[in-house]
């Protein structure tokens, strides 16, 4: 669709053409913020984000999926942390 002045009145068109989609289908949050709150490089940040596809699949996700994932092979520590980063902000407890 071509944009022009009378589409900037038109929520529908305007959510098509800056977010691809329409506003009648779901968003779902893929991660980055919130993973980028922790202490991770930026590629640890992407590599688990693509992988899990979603924050929701983060926060389901068991430890060992992370072990496989990062260098480091600490993922217990990983989901400890996602766990209590989450609890902090659905408590209103973490401030950024």
């Amino acid at each position: 669709e071509t944009f022009n002045f009378d589409n900037l009145i038109d929520i529908e068109i305007m959510a098509k053409l800056l977010i691809g989609k329409s506003l009648d289908d779901g968003i779902t949050p893929r991660g980055y913020r919130f993973m980028n709150k922790l202490n991770l490089p930026e590629g640890d940040v992407s590599k688990i984000v693509r992988t899990f596809s979603s924050l929701e699949n983060i926060f389901s996700a068991p430890a060992e999926k992370f072990d496989a994932l990062l260098k480091s092979g600490d993922g217990k520590t990983l989901k400890e942390e996602i766990n209590h980063l989450r609890d902090q902000i659905l408590s209103g407890k973490f401030n950024d």
